[in-house]
């Protein structure tokens, strides 16, 4: 029960939306949380090495697993890179 539990709360954290605003924020939405940094503040973005179609955003804060396909995301990799050029961008 506990795995079935943390499966859930895996997939109902992991991002569903990303916003960035004009000032550099960027919100990771998903259904259970929405987690908050700057574009800044993005350290790398690399594929999640144990689980194809996912990728690891390392912040300063820490990390947030999320799809590797989603609307809009090709525009918010174009914008990171913009503000933050020292981003780390690794493909699968």
């Amino acid at each position: 029960l506990g795995m079935v539990g943390w499966y859930w709360y895996w997939i109902l954290s992991m991002p569903h939306t990303i916003g960035v605003s004009e000032a550099g924020n960027v919100e990771f939405v998903s259904v259970i949380r929405t987690r908050r940094t700057t574009l800044r503040d993005i350290k790398s973005i690399k594929p999640y090495t144990s689980q194809f179609g996912f990728l690891i955003v390392r912040t300063s804060d820490g990390k947030i697993r999320l799809l590797n396909q989603f609307d809009g995301f090709h525009d918010f990799i174009l914008r990171l890179k913009t503000a933050n050029p020292a981003v780390e961008l690794r493909g699968g």
